[in-house]
């Protein structure tokens, strides 16, 4: 039987797409998924990934490999929803350290195809800002995924990269990601099922993902025009956004310039430097300004009330059919706990919707 590893090429709620793709294509067995863990600032108030000293009891199955278990926690102030994820997905997720860069990743990789007796690799994206050349406007973190796709390099394995829900992470447009597509000859594969969507809700109601939850909400059949992020980019949900695509890692090597970039680098430090001088800039050097910036304050509860009646008001004003959870939270400036606390009493003690309606 043919044995999977995913790679969820940004963290965060690629991990969740990972196991969504896995369900909807039928394959059998639990998925076995790596990822970093590389959480937005609204629920890690760290910025950047962590490394495997940022968390106790990770399991060592086998050398060169540190597995999350339910036992695992990260040391705060650092947070993590891997262990409750590793539960609710009912997956085996894998811990990459990207702290040695390329180099260090491809030997993770390695010891985990060996040690695990994978046969295929498969990265995977949700929206494809693993697709970019590095000149579309809206490209915000490319590092990430590039260096994940670098790290693949020359594994003793077959490795694709899959794309599920088309400009879902408000980085390519539809149109960019077409011609993309296009360009490195991507083939449709299938699509995330209503099935999958619905028995990934427990992991999205405890993850701020934005894209894994705009492509559950697809799934799920809904319609219209999302404010995403702190800025309220605008992403629409179509009948095409439920769609997965599979790309050859070479056609992503030879059309994609900022992997290559990055092969030999032994540091994240050196990869986002590589990342800088290429395309000018790196989602690293953001979150640090962002962390630094946001410090500890948050604001009080009549604020944080304004700011969400003006921010909806705002969305609504710019065509927005819904608000995600995450950008509710940045429009009340609050985070991590707090940010918690502001969606549960929104819910009213119901379960929490995937995205908010502007009119309600």
């Amino acid at each position: 039987m043919q044995r999977w590893l995913y790679i969820a090429a940004g963290g965060g709620g690629d991990l969740i797409a990972a196991a969504m793709i896995h369900r909807s294509l039928g394959r059998p067995g639990a998925p076995v998924i790596a990822t970093y863990a590389w959480e937005r600032l609204i629920y890690d108030p760290l910025p950047g990934p962590r490394s495997w000293t940022d968390f106790d009891r990770l399991s060592v199955p086998h050398p060169g490999v540190r597995e999350i278990t339910t036992d695992t926690a990260a040391i705060p102030p650092a947070r993590s929803p891997l262990p409750r994820q590793s539960v609710l997905l009912e997956a085996r997720i894998i811990l990459l350290d990207p702290t040695e860069g390329q180099v260090g990743l491809r030997q993770q990789l390695g010891d985990a195809i060996h040690g695990l007796e994978c046969d295929q690799v498969e990265v995977i994206d949700v929206g494809g800002d693993v697709l970019a050349v590095g000149t579309e406007p809206g490209l915000r973190s490319p590092l990430a995924d590039s260096l994940i796709v670098a790290a693949c390099i020359d594994l003793p394995v077959s490795v694709r990269v899959i794309v599920a829900g088309p400009a879902l992470d408000g980085e390519l447009s539809g149109a960019e990601f077409a011609e993309r597509t296009a360009a490195l000859a991507g083939e449709q594969v299938g699509r995330i099922t209503p099935d999958a969507a619905e028995w990934a809700r427990a992991a999205l109601d405890e993850h701020p993902s934005e894209s894994s939850r705009l492509l559950a909400a697809a799934a799920a059949g809904m319609r219209g025009i999302v404010a995403v992020r702190e800025s309220g980019t605008g992403v629409p949900l179509t009948d095409a956004s439920t769609a997965i695509f599979s790309f050859s890692l070479d056609g992503i090597l030879r059309g994609c310039p900022l992997p290559s970039a990055l092969v030999g680098t032994r540091s994240l430090e050196d990869a986002s430097a590589s990342t800088r001088e290429l395309i000018g800039r790196s989602e690293l050097d953001y979150e640090r300004v962002k962390a630094e910036r946001r410090g500890s304050s948050q604001p009080l509860p009549n604020d944080a009330e304004q700011a969400l009646a003006d921010g909806l008001r705002d969305a609504r004003g710019r065509g927005a059919d819904f608000v995600t959870p995450r950008r509710l939270a940045e429009l009340a400036g609050q985070q991590g706990a707090g940010a918690e606390r502001l969606l549960s009493d929104l819910a009213g003690g119901q379960r929490p919707p995937l995205l908010w309606a502007t009119r309600t």
